[in-house]
């Protein structure tokens, strides 16, 4: 029977690939999945900006590796105040590393060396970051990595985005609500993220009720909410 080792964050019981939208990233996350099944060592980092679905796609990982009852970690990085965490894996062989642009250059080496070391040889790992020059970097050190920039959604994979997130906060927003944010998102994960937060603070704070006239309003003001990466 496997086990789930969350460290930094427990998983979120809705972070899974049933409601995870792959869009064009299902053909890398379809040969990942295929190399995980095997199964077969590797190590594999996906990049992209915040809030595009890296967190959500490596919690997925380990729900999924759990459930086939392989022990699995997911680290979120930037909540360790000591990388001595390593020392614990030892006996894990599923690890995921969320957020490695968090950890300062030396907790880097640290990673680094622990993930290149020998008793990892045998194991599967993905990290995760928001910057293209560490996967450029790890590539150097890494020549086996396999490494996967998020592509865009399109427009059919945006709507259905946008109302898992709807869902995944309880909101009920009418069809004309959503609509003016996918408009106004350009395309823009973050953005709609972002707007479902706003939106779900005003109507808490201000107790109306959502209309489109005042969707707009709270929609065209500048002051963005700033949110947490793992959504």
């Amino acid at each position: 029977m496997g086990f789930q080792l969350t460290l930094g964050l427990a998983l979120n019981t809705k972070k899974t690939f049933e409601n995870f939208v792959l869009g064009e990233n299902n053909i890398f996350f379809a040969a990942l999945k295929a190399k995980i099944e095997k199964p077969q060592p590797f190590i594999s980092c996906i990049s992209g900006p915040s809030l595009c679905g890296k967190s959500h796609f490596l919690q997925a990982l380990c729900h999924e590796r759990v459930y086939m009852g392989v022990q699995s970690a997911y680290i979120e990085l930037h909540c360790l105040k000591s990388m001595d965490i390593l020392k614990g894996l030892e006996q894990v062989s599923f690890l995921c590393f969320d957020h490695y642009e968090s950890l300062s250059e030396s907790s880097q080496k640290i990673l680094l060396d622990f993930i290149k070391s020998p008793i990892s040889a045998h194991r599967q790992i993905v990290i995760s970051t928001q910057s293209a020059e560490i996967i450029a970097h790890l590539e150097q050190n890494m020549p086996n990595l396999i490494a996967h920039q998020m592509i865009p959604l399109n427009c059919g994979a945006l709507e259905k985005f946008l109302k898992i997130k709807i869902e995944e906060r309880g909101l009920s927003l009418p069809e004309d609500v959503q609509e003016l944010i996918l408009k106004k998102s350009q395309g823009d994960m973050t953005y709609i993220a972002e707007q479902i937060k706003k939106i779900e603070r005003h109507c808490d704070t201000e107790r109306k009720k959502l209309s489109l006239r005042y969707a707009r309003n709270i929609l065209e003001q500048e002051t963005l909410i700033s949110l947490d990466s793992s959504i």
